[in-house]
């Protein structure tokens, strides 16, 4: 079965949520991100679609530390204009030079307010700056990101079936320090979605083991523990799962990661997208 890109997209909005729980020894961190969105089709391109995507709403339950610098850089997400390609994949974000705008008046009232932090640096600040002049920066850490991740599936065009076929590759950014955790990626079709969903996906992924950076990741985690006869096997975990109404429009969305050494560390995160009802 083929998922065609819808041939009139219609505005919708979408529930966002991201639990995040890092256990690193004894230390335990959590926190709940809801987002809600506005997808707003404008136009056909020569790719894709554009879209103009906003934040309506946000909340979180970690206030202190990088939780409460994302919020205070939520301006900056309010309006964004992705274009994506033809199997509906975020592209490009054609509205940065707005972004950097925002970003040039924002950037010294953070600075000044977390000069005396001892969590937030200077250097943590001027990031934020890079991601939004580099080139592609912004877009790759939106494309591997859960929310809008979630918001712009690149499963479109593409014919399903209930045997696995090979998905896209996915990134699990920044899985151990400055790593990252690659995944090979099989999507098969759901066999009996429900009445109202015309087609269910279901996407697993493995550690892609060729991309893997195994030795990189045993010395981090031999340094980070001071034993060097530790065992640094990863065992990990990661799945997808996508429904589309009888107009090919995404209906619901959830995504499942987890990952860790035992005895070292153990991170996991629960997406779940739902849409608006009207």
């Amino acid at each position: 079965m083929t998922l065609s890109f819808p041939l009139v997209p219609t505005p919708q909005d979408y529930t966002v949520t991201v639990q995040t729980t890092n256990l690193l020894g004894n230390l335990l961190y959590e926190n709940t991100r809801r987002t809600t969105f506005r997808k707003q089709p404008l136009q056909q391109t020569a790719e894709g679609w554009l879209y103009e995507v906003s934040v309506l709403d946000f909340t979180q339950t970690e206030l202190h530390g990088q939780a409460q610098l994302d919020a205070d850089t939520t301006e900056l997400r309010r309006r964004l204009l992705i274009e994506t390609d033809a199997t509906g994949g975020l592209l490009r974000v054609c509205n940065k030079p707005e972004l950097r705008a925002q970003w040039a008046d924002l950037e010294p009232k953070l600075l000044k307010k977390y000069r005396r932090s001892d969590y937030i640096t200077p250097g943590m600040v001027a990031g934020i700056g890079q991601v939004l002049h580099g080139d592609g920066y912004l877009e790759d850490i939106l494309r591997r990101g859960y929310e809008y991740g979630s918001l712009f599936p690149a499963l479109y065009n593409q014919a399903y079936s209930e045997e696995p076929l090979p998905g896209r590759p996915r990134t699990i950014a920044r899985f151990l320090g400055n790593l990252d955790l690659p995944l090979q990626t099989q999507i098969t079709r759901q066999p009996q979605p429900p009445a109202d969903v015309q087609l269910g996906l279901v996407v697993k992924g493995q550690v892609d083991t060729a991309a893997y950076p195994a030795e990189a990741a045993r010395q981090a985690l031999r340094t980070l523990t001071d034993q060097y006869d530790l065992d640094t096997t990863l065992r990990s975990q990661h799945l997808e799962s996508y429904e589309f109404d009888h107009y090919s429009a995404l209906l619901n969305a959830a995504q499942f990661t987890v990952y860790g050494v035992e005895g070292v560390f153990m991170s996991k995160t629960v997406c779940t997208l739902q849409a608006a009802r009207a």
